[in-house]
Order: structure tokens, then C-alpha cells, then sequence
């Protein structure tokens, strides 16, 4: 068929030969046996230049679509094989959404337009189970699973900072430390949920003499800020949140010490495609200068608390 088809659109049987770079003998033996095959003369070799027959003519209309849409297939067989094209399901914990992970995902998206995304907003332990059930292909979280078959790659690290209500004796201050929390009650995220993370926070404390005395709230860290609005307490959260401006909650940089927190990228190794190596490739090399500039601006931000 592409033979056949080669020799239409050169209208020449030289000419269609040596753009095949095959023989003219071998070529018209080609056309011969397709003719064949068909049961029909498809074209009119009496004539010159060379004319198609009836059925040569719609022999050939068929032929370019067919050869089209093979070619269609393996064109998207490639941009898949590359990264390039397919589908990619990507959770991510909502407090990430605060942070330069959006405008992240959206230049990925961007730059692949046949990219089928599916995106989800769930806390880390239900994100966990949907990687691990094979439900997404990439999570974005700030714990990496400790487990077997995950592999992860950390995106960046930015420092905790409390958040406070305004009301509260510690707004008027610039900085906190962790021993100016020994009395107060304390709002903390589950230890399941982010082991590490917690433990830093605990750590900390126990270095001024004393354990988080206060409540343990599940969900996400931008729902302990809404605790902290409604007076239950004062909380941790990631620098990236104090973009939300609340009007009776301040963000204050945490000292003595600086407690940091990483986020991650997250997949199951035995999972891994082109696509997810191409979406994890995009995230560490655009969150890294990203995060340091937006990690500079919040600590501007802050500085003017409350918000």
C-alpha cells in the first residue's frame, strides 16, 4: 500500500523507486502483486504520466488513510514511549496547593497538550492507599512511605512557622521559640500521618523541657488553621500557607530551634513509566529555584504579621 501509494502521489515509477531507494523492476513487481491481491488493475500504464484506474482511485484514498492513521499510532506509541503523551494521575495533600506546586503541574500540563491529568486532593493516608492500590501513579506529600516497592524524591524543604491568634499575648512578637510554647496548648498533626514531621516538633519541645500538651487534629495543616481562627490553640504549619490571609491569625517565624519539613514526590517503583520519570524530572528541576525565592517571600510576609 505505501508502495502503491508512493508511485500516485510521484506519479512516476522512477521517481517512486528511487525515493524508496529500491529497483524499478522490484517496484513494479510490488504494484504487480498488490494488483493481485486486489483482483483489480489499479493503474493505467498505457498513459503517460501514469493514471489510476477507478478503483485505483479509491483504492488509493483508502491506502492514505489507513497509512495515516498507522502512522498516527505510531507517533503516539513514541510520545507515549517518551513521556510526551498518555495519562498521569497525580495526588497531592491540599496544603500543597499553597505553595509553587500548582504553577509546577501546570507548566508540566502545559508543555503536553495530549497529557490526560487527573488530579486529586486527599489527606496522606489516603493518599498512601491510592498508590499503593495502584489508583494514582504519583502522590505529592510531605511524608515519604517508609515502605516496600516506594520509591520518592525529595522536592524541596522550607521551616515550620506557628500560627497564632491574634488575640493571643504572642502576636505582638516577631519570632517565637519553642520555649514560649511550654504553657500553651498545642494543636498537632496525628504521628501516622507524618512521622517524621512530628517527631521533629515533639523533639523540639522536649528540648525546652516539655511534651505538646493540647489537641491532635487529623487532616490537613490548612484545617489547623482554622482550629487556630476559633481560638483552640496555636499550630504548626509550612511556610508556604502564610500566603493565606485570615484576619485574626498571625504567622510567626519558629526559633530555638528552626524546625524544617521536607515535601516529596512519591511513586511505586515497580509502577514506574515514562511518564512519571518525565513528571518527577519536571518537579525537582522547577520547584528548586521556585521554593528558595518563595520561601524568601514569605519570610518578608511574616515579618509584617498578623495578616
Amino acid at each position: 500500500m505505501e508502495i502503491f501509494v508512493k508511485v500516485v502521489e510521484c506519479n512516476s515509477f522512477a521517481q517512486a523507486a528511487d525515493d524508496l531507494g529500491i529497483s524499478q523492476p522490484a517496484l513494479s513487481q510490488q504494484i504487480s502483486r498488490l494488483e493481485k491481491e486486489v483482483g483489480e488493475r489499479l493503474l493505467d500504464r498505457s498513459t503517460r504520466p501514469l493514471r489510476m484506474t477507478h478503483v485505483g482511485k479509491d483504492f488509493y484514498a483508502k491506502s492514505r488513510n489507513i497509512i495515516d492513521a498507522i502512522q498516527g499510532i505510531d507517533g503516539l506509541i513514541s510520545e507515549t514511549r517518551s513521556g510526551r503523551a498518555g495519562s498521569l494521575r497525580v495526588g497531592l495533600v491540599p496544603s500543597l496547593m499553597h505553595g509553587p506546586v500548582p504553577a509546577i503541574i501546570k507548566t508540566f500540563a502545559d508543555s503536553r497538550p495530549d497529557l490526560d491529568l487527573d488530579l486529586s486532593y486527599e489527606s496522606t493516608t489516603v493518599l498512601r492507599e491510592q498508590l499503593a492500590d495502584a489508583r494514582l501513579d504519583v502522590a505529592l506529600l510531605y511524608s515519604a512511605p517508609k515502605v516496600g516497592g516506594f520509591a520518592h524524591t525529595t522536592l524541596c524543604d522550607e521551616p515550620f512557622l506557628t500560627v497564632i491568634n491574634s488575640d493571643h499575648r504572642l502576636a505582638s512578637t516577631d519570632e517565637i521559640s519553642f520555649g514560649d510554647l511550654k504553657d500553651e496548648r498545642l494543636i498537632t498533626i496525628p504521628r501516622e500521618a507524618a512521622p517524621e514531621n512530628h517527631d521533629a516538633l515533639v523533639v523540639a519541645c522536649l528540648q525546652h523541657g516539655f511534651s505538646p500538651n493540647g489537641l491532635t487534629a487529623p487532616g490537613s495543616y490548612l484545617s489547623h488553621v482554622g482550629l487556630v481562627s476559633a481560638g483552640l490553640g496555636i499550630s504548626f504549619i509550612p511556610a508556604s500557607i502564610a500566603r493565606l490571609a485570615i484576619s485574626n491569625i498571625s504567622y510567626k517565624r519558629l526559633v530555638d530551634p528552626e524546625v524544617r519539613l521536607e515535601s516529596h514526590v512519591c511513586w511505586h517503583s515497580k509502577r514506574s513509566s515514562a511518564m512519571i520519570e518525565a513528571f518527577v524530572n519536571h518537579c525537582v528541576a522547577k520547584i528548586t529555584t521556585q521554593s528558595i525565592d518563595h520561601t524568601r517571600a514569605i519570610h518578608s510576609e511574616v515579618h509584617e504579621a498578623p495578616i
